[in-house]
Order: structure tokens, then C-alpha cells, then sequence
């Protein structure tokens, strides 16, 4: 059964559907003006990408039908991007200016352009303790972090840049036309302490699990998910799973201070698969997307008890994002 969004979106007249497009995004030229753009075009293989004046390169996905109709309607506030960059320069913002895989950074880049997309203004909290929180969830130099669902690589790209040569990012990635385009922006910008992990986090190991796909980001190993969500046009492909602690063995790491997941309901069984890492001694931040429903009970109850059971200190927001802690 498609949740009621989902089903109030599905029968919404179009005009109706572009007016809220519109003031969703009403302030991303703002946010794109800001933007330090050195350069943009497309490459000899037909990918657009654009490169900010500090030198980092991003290669994304040319605009869909409703980025178009955007970029139509704000262009004369953005006369310097073309049509065929605008969704890299949108998910510029969007993924690499304020990462979902570092909660907080609204507090040290304020911005009016759609706030939930900082995991930390999901949760109501006090400004005072807004900052101590989002102080601890910065990566810090010489840190481990795990990514995963970490997409075409911008989010990863800062949190590489944060936590310096010293440390690492080990980033997961299943779905292969963001893997592609995530080794490409790892690659051409000669990013060394990145690790790219190409399969799906689970708590079980799989060499052809079944991954499933739509034609928007919602990719997931629970088609289940995706179908209470009313995605109907979503197939199956085969990638490869493991668990984290699979992976850190075999990558001989055994110091880890943040775990991001972001994988559209596969969440709890990601963490299931990462309880060796958990328990590894010193502090860790753990930060996860909760709000999708597993048998009518969301993600963020569900894992909530087992981070408390290992002495986590645990926060929830009102749509579900989860941060947790351990001194």
C-alpha cells in the first residue's frame, strides 16, 4: 500500500505539482550565486561537470524533466550556469556544500534552502546545543568514516577534504551508475584517502544479491520499502553485499569514529552487519536515515534500543533521522 503522500503526489494536477516544485526550491539560485564557479562544460565522453574555484571537479547526471522546468524558470538569476550543468551545480548544494553523511554543517553554512537537508534540523534541540552536536559530528582531521550509500561521491569529496590526508574515507556504493560516476570524482581529483567499497551493506554476504532500482535516487535492497512508498517502477539488478565488518577486516582497520547510513530502508540490517565496529573501544558517532516504515514501525524505533543496548547515547527527529554517540 503507497504511503499517503506518495498518493496524495500521484493524483495532484501538474500545474499543481510545478508551483510546489517551485517553492521547494525557490531558494537554490540564491544558494548557487554563492558558489565559487571557476568553470563548466561537458566532457568528451558526454558528462557534465563543473569546478569550483578552490580546484575540485564534479561529474554528475545531465538535468531531468522537472530540473529543466526549474531551470527554466530561475535562469535569469543564474545567467552563468547552462542547462546542461544546472543538476551537477543543483547537487552541489545540494550533496557537497551540506553533506547528509555530516550532520550540522547548516550551523557553520547557513542557508534558507531547504533546511531537512541538514540530518541535524530534523531534530528540535536548543541553538546552543545545536552547535555542541554539530561540533561533535564534524569530522576532524585524521578520522575514520564510513559512507555508505555515499551516491556520486560530493559528500564523500568533503568529508575526504575535513578529515585530511591522515584519514580515511571507506566509501559504499552499489548502484552502478553512481559508482561510476563516484570513481570518476575520486579518481580525476586525485582524491587518495578514499576507499571505494562496491557493494551494498547487509548484515549477510551476498556475490548476487538482489539490489533494486528507480529511476530516482530511492535505491534499496528492500524492494519492500520501495513499494510502500508507491515506487512501481523500480527493477532488480545484482550486486554484490557484505557487512562493514566484513570490510574492515579484510581492510585491516580497526579504528572507526563515524558510521553514516543512508540507504533507503536497508538501514537496520547495515548496522546489524557492523556490530564488531560498534563495540570497538574509543568514541563514535553513528548517523542514519530512519524514517521508512518496516512492518509499521519506523526505522529510528527500530534500531534506537540496540545503539542503547551499546551504551549509545541516542536522538531522534521528528521525521526520523537518528544520531547517536558514544564518549
Amino acid at each position: 500500500m503507497p504511503s499517503m503522500k506518495k498518493i496524495i503526489k500521484n493524483i495532484l494536477p501538474e500545474s499543481v505539482k510545478t508551483k510546489l516544485l517551485f517553492l521547494r526550491e525557490r531558494f537554490l539560485s540564491e544558494e548557487i550565486c554563492k558558489l565559487p564557479v571557476n568553470e563548466m562544460g561537458v566532457s568528451k565522453d558526454v558528462m557534465p561537470w563543473v569546478k569550483l574555484s578552490h580546484g575540485l571537479k564534479f561529474y554528475g547526471f545531465f538535468p531531468d524533466a522537472n530540473e529543466m522546468l526549474l531551470y527554466r524558470k530561475i535562469r535569469h538569476q543564474i545567467p552563468h550556469v547552462t542547462e546542461e550543468c544546472f543538476a551537477v551545480i543543483a547537487e552541489i548544494v545540494n550533496r557537497y556544500i551540506v553533506p547528509r553523511c555530516i550532520p550540522g554543517e547548516m550551523v557553520f553554512n547557513n542557508s534558507r534552502y531547504k533546511p531537512l537537508r541538514d540530518p541535524l534540523n530534523d531534530i528540535k534541540i536548543p541553538q546552543g546545543k545545536k552547535k555542541e552536536i554539530a561540533d561533535l559530528f564534524r569530522p576532524k582531521k585524521g578520522e575514520n568514516i564510513i559512507d555508505v550509500g555515499a551516491y556520486i561521491g560530493y559528500g564523500t569529496l568533503r568529508t575526504a577534504q575535513l578529515v585530511g590526508p591522515d584519514g580515511k574515507i571507506i566509501a559504499f556504493e552499489s548502484d552502478p551508475a553512481a559508482l561510476s560516476l563516484l570513481r570518476r570524482n575520486i579518481e580525476e581529483n586525485g582524491i587518495s584517502n578514499v576507499i571505494i567499497i562496491s557493494k551494498a551493506a547487509a548484515d549477510y554476504t551476498a556475490k548476487q544479491g538482489v539490489f533494486y532500482k528507480t529511476k530516482t535516487t530511492a535505491n534499496s535492497l528492500r524492494g519492500e520499502v520501495l513499494a510502500k512508498l508507491g515506487y512501481k517502477d523500480f527493477c532488480s539488478i545484482e550486486v554484490n553485499i557484505d557487512t562493514i565488518d566484513n570490510i574492515l577486516k579484510e581492510l585491516d582497520i580497526n579504528k572507526i569514529d563515524h558510521i553514516s547510513i543512508t540507504i533507503n530502508g536497508g538501514e537496520p540490517e547495515a548496522l546489524a552487519g557492523a556490530q564488531n565496529t560498534l563495540r570497538l573501544p574509543g568514541k563514535k558517532r553513528v548517523s542514519l536515515a530512519g524514517w521508512y516504515k518496516r512492518q509499521n514501525k519506523r526505522i529510528c524505533d527500530i534500531v534506537e534500543p540496540e545503539l542503547h543496548q551499546l551504551d549509545y547515547t541516542v536522538i531522534k527527529g521528528r521525521l526520523g533521522r537518528v544520531l547517536a554517540w558514544k564518549e
